[in-house]
């Protein structure tokens, strides 16, 4: 496998990589924004309203490491050429 196509590659790679950054972004966005809306309508401290809180905020936590994986793979890369 030349050099050419592994960077093809690896930025196919890097692209799929940013969807599914940009998907667990919206879903904790949304997350969020429906246990703000079961905090306000629903009894406090109930189990639905503690796990939307926990997914959301799960969802937000990996958003940011493939945020970090993503620019490191991508400044090596970079350094690479």
């Amino acid at each position: 496998m030349s050099k050419q196509q592994n960077r093809e590659e690896i930025v196919k790679w890097l692209r799929n990589m940013d969807s599914l950054k940009r998907w667990f972004c919206i879903i904790g966005v949304v997350l969020a924004f429906c246990a703000l809306v079961n905090y306000f309508h629903a009894e406090s401290g109930s189990p639905g309203l503690i796990l939307q809180l926990l997914l959301a905020a799960g969802c937000m936590g990996y958003c940011l490491f493939l945020s970090y994986k993503i620019t490191q793979i991508e400044s090596d890369l970079h350094q690479h050429q």
